[in-house]
């Protein structure tokens, strides 16, 4: 499902910082809009993934992190799959697994 650059915009204001979204708001220019708020949110999914792959090193001799470490390990594949066709519900599946890993690190 493709967004027109509005909705898209509007779309990834949820995943991207606050300042990042602010400077996105002025580019008028459609093409340039476009391909910026895929920088954003390759941005704020790499931050996610180093995010939790640090927190992941810390605790490597716990051994009841493995279902939260082979999640992990699907990442990279389900990140590049988003980075292909930017698809708007592969990118709210991949935070949600994101935010599922983070939670099952927490709880541990």
């Amino acid at each position: 499902m493709r967004l027109s650059n509005k909705r898209f915009l509007k779309f990834s204001k949820r995943y991207i910082s606050k300042e990042s979204y602010s400077k996105l708001k002025n580019i008028r220019e459609g093409n340039e809009l476009d391909h910026t708020i895929k920088a954003a949110l390759r941005t704020a999914i790499e931050s996610e993934y180093y995010a939790i792959r640090d927190i992941i090193d810390e605790n490597e001799e716990n051994k009841d992190l493995f279902i939260a470490k082979t999640k992990f390990l699907t990442l990279p594949g389900k990140i590049k799959l988003v980075m292909v066709d930017y698809d708007p519900d592969e990118i709210k599946k991949l935070f949600n697994l994101m935010s599922l890993i983070k939670e099952e690190i927490k709880h541990v």
